[in-house]
């Protein structure tokens, strides 16, 4: 006999996920105090930090606030291996320009430097606004760089799932085995609760 809990019934489905607001480790930072910074920067610039630290949630708040405040945008996300921008991608690109919108690039690390310096120099004029992120500094000035922490992981879980009885110590070393990589973290946690290592209040079924 084996517990099994269902993956719409498992508080870190990635839906659960997706839907955390980003956390800021202080309190000098906000979402409002980032599009300022943003401005200041002449519309171009990066967020930057690691796999699993934020930098994807903290873009989309940052569109959910400028989608507020009457601007339009358009997302690109760029996946592994793609190191160059696809026929789609500048057709949305050129749209975007032509309409004014902001352009959201995720995942910029993707593409090889040379190619993205083109693509500045080229690619669009200097006057489109822009934000990315990158796993690495120097494609455009530094917005801010996402940082986690096993305090952050803890204020996590306990929104995911507040009846964890995890420890302090368990949540330590979950955020030092996955090297502060929250997402993958959690995503493991999904793995404890679909078997049953994990408890949970919510109903299961057995199997």
């Amino acid at each position: 006999m084996c517990t099994i809990v269902p993956a719409d019934q498992n508080p870190f489905a990635s839906r659960y996920l997706d839907s955390l607001p980003y956390q800021f480790l202080d309190t000098k930072n906000s979402l409002e105090s980032l599009l300022t910074r943003w401005e200041q920067l002449g519309h171009r610039a990066a967020i930057v930090g690691p796999c699993g630290h934020g930098k994807s949630t903290l873009l989309d708040n940052l569109r959910i606030l400028l989608h507020g405040k009457g601007y339009s945008t358009t997302r690109i996300k760029l996946s592994r291996g793609e190191w160059c921008l696809s026929r789609e991608h500048h057709d949305q690109i050129h749209s975007a320009i032509q309409n004014q919108r902001i352009l959201l690039l995720d995942g910029v690390e993707q593409l090889t430097w040379p190619y993205w310096t083109w693509l500045k120099t080229f690619g669009w004029p200097k006057s489109v606004r822009i934000l990315i992120t990158s796993h690495v500094k120097g494609r455009l000035p530094t917005l801010i760089e996402t940082k986690t922490s096993p305090a952050l992981l803890g204020c996590l879980i306990d929104k995911l799932l507040p009846s964890s009885e995890m420890t302090d110590s368990e949540i330590v070393k979950l955020f030092n085995k996955h090297h502060g990589n929250v997402r993958m973290a959690l995503l493991e946690l999904y793995d404890r609760v679909s078997t049953g290592e994990l408890k949970t209040s919510l109903p299961i079924h057995n199997g």
